[in-house]
């Protein structure tokens, strides 16, 4: 499309006219040659009648285009093209696998698509890109990215990404397969979206996962070991260190103990991951009517269990009659009985206590199958169980129709736990289930769940949904081509041709 940058200059197309007139004015007169008798005859006025002819219309047409080429040289002209092309190709890689450890796996399939002509960006906030000098700089050791800040969500970012480059003609997502990445809901993506997931767990990884002070001299680390066969944890307990020096242990990396005045921690030497050490256990306070005699045999082993293998001291007291209750130390309390709470324990709570009440007898039952959590790894039977009215908490515990087994609701500082059930053979299998020191671990010391969690997904199952669109996004693009050269070459040819003409014909220049 032929565009002026200056169309003002259009006006001297008027100009046009002048050669045409000069070329009318300009009439050769014809010679007149006397013969015979005619010459003798006196010269008589005569009216000759003047017609308008063009002559020499080659040259004409030379000097005219010749004009209008200086006009159009004057008007700057361009030649605007739009051109549609396709989107770009990206690669987004995941900082997991341009680590060091990692990226011997990921270089020889990045390499191959970057000679393909695939863009290479970080998948992370910022969807930076990575230069040919900053990719070659990882290959030699030179340069590396900085680790994962937190536990980024991939399917959120494939939405921020398919909105920033939604002109691209593919997407191509290599990353890790942790289970952690993946939350929430499925993407939905154009077709032209692909996506690879690179086991990285191959190696096997030593964490802290708790610290804790059972006397003020002695000092328990729990270690986990990732293996093939899944997570191992170990005690090992040793005297309280001097803080900031490093301490050796066979068949572990140093540990830096490090004190302050509000809360000590425990790390691997250049780990960031510092864990706050707890420098005292749980006293727990046991009640529980003639009733409820059996199920308290059931709670107290499952807590000596616990304390066993966990190492953590416990400091169990049993209480049989409600006016011998003295909850002053206690952290938490077993209610086992179908007597209501008193109101000085409900202003406990508020204060600190936790308390685990059980259903009461009393109660209407319903028939259920079997209680699910998130901490099982398979359902533990559920005979019976009295159906708990929703009073703002959250369930912790759930049967097979999906209502709460186990409700919390939080007061002040503490919190009331509501048990659907009873431990007890006839309500459901937890006193009987290897799994119920567990669970209850995770009630009395939330902050001891696992902080690395390495499950892996396969393939497949991160795939997201795909949209049946074929149709793929083009770029538009503007090309523009200065003709004021080729203008000022033509007309160097159509003068030169002009003066070749007039001179063959004899004429004159005007």
């Amino acid at each position: 499309m032929l565009q002026l940058l200056s169309a003002y200059w259009l006006w001297a197309l008027a100009g046009l006219l002048v050669p045409v007139l000069i070329h009318l004015w300009n009439k050769k007169q014809p010679k007149v040659i006397k013969v015979g008798s005619v010459r003798w005859l006196q010269a008589a006025a005569s009216q000759q009648a003047r017609q308008l002819q063009l002559h020499d219309w080659p040259l004409l047409l030379l000097r005219c285009f010749l004009l209008l080429t200086l006009v159009l040289f004057m008007c700057q002209p361009i030649w605007e093209q739009i051109r549609r092309q396709p989107g770009h190709r990206y690669l987004w890689v995941s900082p997991s696998l341009l680590q060091p450890r990692n990226l011997p796996l990921v270089q020889t399939t990045i390499d191959s698509l970057l000679k393909n002509n695939y863009q290479l960006r970080e998948f992370n906030l910022g969807f930076l890109p990575v230069s040919t000098e900053s990719w070659e700089n990882l290959k030699a050791g030179k340069e590396e990215k900085n680790k994962l800040s937190g536990n980024l969500n991939y399917w959120a970012l494939t939405k921020a990404v398919h909105q920033q480059f939604s002109r691209a003609q593919e997407h191509l997502f290599l990353t890790d397969n942790q289970f952690v990445h993946f939350a929430g809901a499925r993407p939905i993506v154009p077709a032209s979206s692909r996506w690879l997931t690179i086991p990285v767990n191959q190696y096997d990884s030593l964490f802290v996962q708790e610290a804790f002070q059972n006397r003020p001299d002695s000092l328990t680390v729990v270690v986990g070991q990732k293996g093939k066969g899944g997570i191992r944890f170990s005690n090992i307990s040793f005297t309280t260190p001097t803080p900031n020096q490093a301490l050796n242990l066979p068949g572990l990396p140093p540990l830096i103990y490090t004190k302050s005045i509000n809360q000590d921690f425990i790390s691997f030497q250049n780990s960031p991951d510092q864990v706050p050490v707890i420098k005292a256990g749980k006293n727990i306070a046991l009640y529980y009517d003639k009733s409820r005699e059996q199920d308290s045999k059931y709670v107290r082993a499952a807590l000596a269990a616990l304390s066993g293998y966990t190492g953590r001291r416990l400091q169990l007291t049993q209480i049989t009659a409600a006016h011998q209750i003295n909850i002053n130390n206690s952290d938490w309390l077993f209610w086992l009985s179908d007597q209501p709470l008193p109101a000085y324990i409900q202003e406990e709570i508020k204060k600190g206590l936790f308390v685990f009440k059980d259903a009461a007898t009393t109660s209407k039952l319903m028939l259920t199958n079997f209680i699910t959590t998130e901490q099982l790894p398979a359902p533990i039977s559920l005979a019976q169980q009295v159906r708990l009215v929703q009073q703002g908490g959250s369930s912790v515990w759930k049967n097979n129709f999906g209502e709460p087994v186990l409700q919390y609701k939080s007061e002040g500082q503490g919190g009331l736990y509501h048990f659907g059930s009873r431990f007890n053979s006839q309500w459901n299998n937890l006193p009987q289930s290897s799994f119920f020191p567990e669970l209850l671990s995770y009630l009395i010391f939330p902050e001891a769940q696992i902080r690395h969690d390495w499950r892996e997904l396969e393939n497949i199952q991160v795939q997201p949904s795909l949209t049946k669109t074929t149709q793929q996004p083009m770029l538009y693009s503007r090309v523009q081509q200065d003709l004021k050269y080729l203008l000022l070459a033509l007309g160097a040819l159509l003068f030169l041709t002009e003066r070749w003409w007039a001179y063959k014909k004899g004429k004159r220049l005007i």
